[in-house]
């Protein structure tokens, strides 16, 4: 009988079907084709994450895989995976034998943990739906309510310093690696540069060699020409659900990508929708790329988005009250905010109620 494991990489995840007689090895090398993997690696799972015992992986668990530490002192079981089998709880690891021996009596069947210990279908849209998680505004990400077994989606939050659209893409696309934030700015700048028909002064509002300097500032935000350019520099639609509106524009939807990353904007600012293998996980072991197939975590997105609105959680820029920290005017909405810029350079603004 094989196992189906659910396996959890730095960069996206996958379902591998490990066939009975399989070995760690063969777990290894599974991984490392369906995550893009190289090198020796470590499983874990539990919270907080410890080593698995590969002779007690069932159908239907959750791994995270992460790259093993080279310190002599990596655990690695090489023993023969067959169909689970119940043991007593103090029965001790086996030596490699070249067939299992005969089970004793089963032991009560253990509780379902956080890891997916007890088997599970591997997704249930109607229950990753209805226990989809609220999110959270200026600071801290909201508590996060598992969707399955081991999974939580959650809003990754980044920092509010101007560039939270890039380090947010940077965070899914460039293996987690933040300071590739101001990376993506110059790919947006170059890109428009060597396009400027299709990048035109009337579409960008100033001129290709003006808006190049302008977003390459990092004081600067970005938003849908920039989505748009990134989803097509990484081959990857680009989500972005609109906590006011509730709407959802799918940059490079349609061109034939294959992946899609989430993300979900409050009307000021733009934070990361993750799923993790366990509540409060770091954000190494973030599955911050999806499937563009799946339905489910879209559906979870958009829940997000209601839950925000209902919440009052975004920001109504077209009728927020400002206030300029440089001469202290009162301001009402961004139009009014873009002009008195434009006439004084004052570009320090705060909100107020």
């Amino acid at each position: 009988m094989s196992l189906r494991l659910r396996v959890r990489g730095p960069s996206g995840g996958a379902v591998i079907n490990l066939p009975a007689g399989a070995s760690a090895d063969d777990l290894t090398s599974l991984a490392c084709k369906e995550l893009c993997l190289t090198g020796s690696l470590e499983f874990l799972s539990g919270h907080p994450p410890k080593p698995i015992v590969f002779s007690e992986l069932q159908s239907g668990d959750t791994l995270t895989v992460r790259a093993a530490p080279d310190d002599g002192k990596r655990q690695r079981t090489v023993e023969t995976i067959s169909c689970p089998v119940a043991a007593p709880a103090t029965a001790p690891t086996p030596a490699p034998v070249p067939a299992p021996a005969p089970a004793p009596a089963p032991a009560p069947a253990p509780a379902p943990t956080a890891t997916g210990a007890v088997a599970q279908p591997y997704f249930d849209d109607d229950a990753m739906m209805a226990q989809a998680i609220a999110l959270s505004q200026g600071g801290a990400p909201q508590q996060a309510v598992p969707v399955a077994e081991g999974d939580q989606l959650v809003r990754r939050v980044v920092p509010a310093d101007n560039s939270c659209l890039f380090v947010a893409v940077a965070h899914a696309l460039e293996g987690g690696d933040r300071s590739k934030a101001g990376a993506l700015r110059d790919v947006v700048a170059r890109t428009v540069l060597a396009d400027q028909d299709r990048f035109s002064e009337a579409v960008l509002g100033k001129s290709p060699y003006e808006y190049a300097e302008w977003i390459r500032n990092k004081d600067h935000w970005g938003g849908g020409i920039e989505l748009a350019v990134l989803a097509e520099h990484y081959k990857t639609e680009l989500a972005a659900f609109d906590c006011q509106s509730l709407r959802v524009d799918c940059f490079g939807q349609g061109c034939g990508y294959t992946q899609r990353v989430l993300l979900i904007y409050d009307g000021i600012h733009y934070d990361l929708l993750v799923r993790t293998p366990f509540a409060d996980a770091p954000a190494e072991f973030d599955m911050s790329v999806f499937d563009v197939g799946d339905e489910g975590v879209m559906a979870e997105g958009r829940a997000l988005a209601e839950r925000a609105q209902k919440a009052g959680k975004y920001t109504d820029t077209a009728n927020f009250t400002l206030r300029c920290l440089v001469c202290q005017r009162g301001l009402k909405g961004e139009t009014d905010a873009v002009e008195h810029a434009k006439k004084t350079g004052h570009t320090n603004f705060a909100e107020f109620k």
